[in-house]
């Protein structure tokens, strides 16, 4: 450890050695020091796919910070851009579609873990990913599906415009589904399904007191249904 630093302090321009550093730094559990040294290796040679998928571990996963809804996004950047520098490795590839699962997007996942499941044993790590995925890959499809079948039969209409927000929902399209379930809730503000997919919406992207301030009061529900707010617990789970 100690020569590694002198040999940075030495070559302070050399990448290579920097990401060996933050390497040890990590197995050293030294989190916020290794994540600076490998960011800055990176900068100086944005070619390093080993440090680009530790960089994306690290943030993927914060022991000070359970949620940690932008360090998730910030890890799924460092995936793709990791994936862009060539095939990645089994143990990355099974991080990054779990990331990408954590986020909402079971079909991205499945689409990057297939390859390593289809030339892996049958009780590998990538083929019980893949085959935990199928049932939600499915219900994504079906959902979009539904949606786009309604699109073409009945455009504009509210139960239409709720079936493309579930279909943005199943797919991890957070951030479309949120612009069209604010302008639905302007029109229609006592749907109780639109507020449930509202709320839902705004757990994923790490916003839950957000939602909670903007829509305190939960919309009447059928009767014999559960209440609303217990409703919202059980679908965000």
């Amino acid at each position: 450890m100690h020569y590694l630093q002198q040999a940075v302090e030495l070559k302070p321009d050399d990448a290579r050695l920097r990401n060996t550093l933050g390497m040890t730094l990590a197995i050293m559990n030294k989190r916020d020091e290794a994540i600076a040294m490998l960011a800055e290796a990176l900068r100086l040679d944005p070619s390093l796919q080993e440090c680009t998928v530790q960089l994306g571990s690290f943030y993927g996963m914060n022991p000070e910070d359970p949620v940690n809804t932008d360090g998730k996004q910030r890890a799924l950047d460092y995936y793709e851009r990791a994936a862009r520098l060539g095939p990645l490795p089994a143990d990355a590839a099974a991080n990054y579609a779990a990331s990408l699962a954590r986020l909402g997007n079971a079909v991205g996942a499945a689409q990057v873990i297939a390859p390593y499941a289809s030339s892996a044993e049958p009780k590998s790590v990538p083929a019980a990913m893949l085959q935990q995925l199928k049932p939600t890959v499915e219900a994504a499809r079906n959902a979009e599906q539904k949606a786009q079948e309604a699109e073409t039969t009945n455009p504009g209409a509210p139960e239409t415009v709720k079936l493309r927000i579930r279909a943005h929902l199943a797919h991890g399209r957070a951030l479309p589904a949120f612009y069209q379930l604010d302008r639905f809730l302007q029109l229609h503000p006592g749907d109780a399904e639109a507020w449930l997919l509202m709320g839902t919406t705004r757990a994923r992207v790490g916003e839950p007191d957000t939602f909670v301030k903007e829509y305190p009061s939960a919309p009447s529900v059928k009767e014999g249904d559960s209440p609303a707010w217990m409703q919202l617990v059980r679908q965000c789970a």
